[in-house]
């Protein structure tokens, strides 16, 4: 164990995994790649076995579950994917291990003894996951994992304090707890990435940073070199620069917009960190953020109510009713970017 572990709290912060290498990425490549030329029989035999074949993929003679088709959207089917995938990992680093020892590699030799490290884990992975979790809990699939998470940090923790644990039983504290920990990560990981009933904080950004990229590059498409206008004579900028296009104008709106809806999510999420009752998780289920977003509408079209009342009050041009309405149209902007991202990433 490291000196500088902390396992404190329930932020995965105390998971050596979860500021280094990313355990689902570790994971993942360690295993073969999915080809979708994975029959090798003829066209009628194929098509009998399509079914079957869709399921299972063949990489060098070994076949693999292939865990891209398993629907994650059940806590049965989390668990199907979360064992084929430790399957995947005993399989692959079994067959790894029996080529290096039919090539001649010797039991000490360092190949053999780390293709030996990476299926004791991937075994350590399959036995904890069959003999501890049990998705049909409360909390389904993700809260027996984050149980387990909790017990395992628990129990190293108190290992750890006592003054007659042996090191094999740090040790195997220890490899428990990092086994837990990837396990939770990877799953967390792939719910956020492909349960439609949750979300990751990470996808949404990027979408969003993607859009607001796109739009950017959309109002540089729509710039010119020159244009004539009505007066018949050709405008230029004064440094060659490139000018706005009659298509200009739209396009920069939508940038606005994109940048309003990046802006909206950081702040949605800002509140929702501060009324959850520990960090943030990997993955978040929409139905307990969509509370949030109802309460960030409600909140500004209060407030907007009430500027509008107070408007009513000041002389027009005034220093205060200019300030007035560049507040409610500021917080209009965050009600309609909050509808919008509402209906696109969280509707159910």
């Amino acid at each position: 164990m490291r000196n500088n572990e902390s396992f404190s709290d329930f932020n995965h912060e105390g998971n050596p995994t979860a500021s280094g290498e990313n355990p689902w990425q570790k994971m993942a490549n360690e295993m073969p790649p999915f080809s979708e030329q994975a029959n090798t029989g003829t066209p009628a035999e194929n098509e009998k076995l399509a079914p079957e074949a869709d399921d299972f993929y063949e990489f060098d003679g070994v076949e693999y579950r292939n865990i891209n088709k398993i629907d994650i959207s059940s806590d049965e089917g989390k668990f199907d994917w979360l064992q084929s995938l430790t399957e995947n990992s005993i399989t692959r680093n079994e067959t790894e291990l029996e080529n290096l020892l039919s090539s001649g590699y010797d039991e000490s030799d360092e190949e053999v003894l780390d293709a030996r490290h990476k299926l004791d884990r991937a075994n350590r992975q399959n036995r904890i996951l069959l003999n501890k979790i049990d998705p049909s809990g409360d909390g389904g699939m993700l809260g027996a994992l984050r149980r387990e998470y909790l017990s395992t940090q628990n129990r190293l923790d108190q290992i750890y304090k006592s003054q007659t644990a042996t090191e094999n039983s740090k040790q195997q504290a220890y490899e428990d707890f990092v086994t837990v920990s990837d396990l939770l990560n990877v799953m967390e990981s792939e719910m956020a990435s492909r349960d439609p009933a949750y979300f990751g904080q990470k996808e949404i950004e990027t979408k969003l940073d993607r859009k607001v990229e796109d739009a950017d590059m959309n109002v540089r498409m729509t710039m010119v070199d020159g244009y004539f206008g009505e007066d018949g004579h050709v405008h230029m900028g004064v440094n060659g620069e490139k000018l706005p296009s009659s298509m200009t104008e739209d396009a920069e709106s939508d940038a606005q917009e994109a940048r309003q809806d990046l802006d909206t999510f950081n702040k949605l999420m800002t509140e929702y960190s501060s009324s959850a009752s520990s960090q943030v998780m990997r993955a978040i289920k929409k139905a307990d953020f969509l509370p949030i977003i109802e309460k960030f509408i409600a909140e500004r079209t209060i407030e907007i109510d009430r500027l509008i009342a107070e408007s009513k009050t000041l002389a027009k041009e005034s220093t205060a009713y200019v300030e007035n309405a560049s507040r409610r149209r500021a917080l209009a902007r965050e009600r309609s970017s909050a509808k919008r991202l509402a209906s696109e990433y969280f509707a159910s």
